[in-house]
């Protein structure tokens, strides 16, 4: 019959600790890297939408700037002088 003094019974109760040890510390892992994930994507959309907003702008910003280059073209050879 096995006592509780035994080396195998003492092994498995310090490989079971372990493992115990070793799940907290798995499951508080997996819980790191999901707050991680989370606060990663709302920082990157945060950052899609002022990119959308600052190449809404230049694309007017661009356009504005052909019109009036289409304009001045015109008037210039329309004979106004600047």
């Amino acid at each position: 019959m096995m006592t509780d003094t035994t080396p195998e019974l003492a092994q498995y109760q310090s490989d079971h600790d372990i493992l115990i040890e070793l799940r907290t510390e798995m499951r508080l892992l997996r819980d790191t890297i999901k707050e991680t994930f989370a606060g990663n994507a709302s920082k990157l959309e945060d950052h899609e939408i002022r990119l959308r907003f600052i190449e809404r702008w230049m694309w007017l910003a661009i356009g504005a700037l052909a019109f009036l280059e289409f304009v001045l073209t015109l008037l210039s050879n329309a004979g106004f002088k600047f």
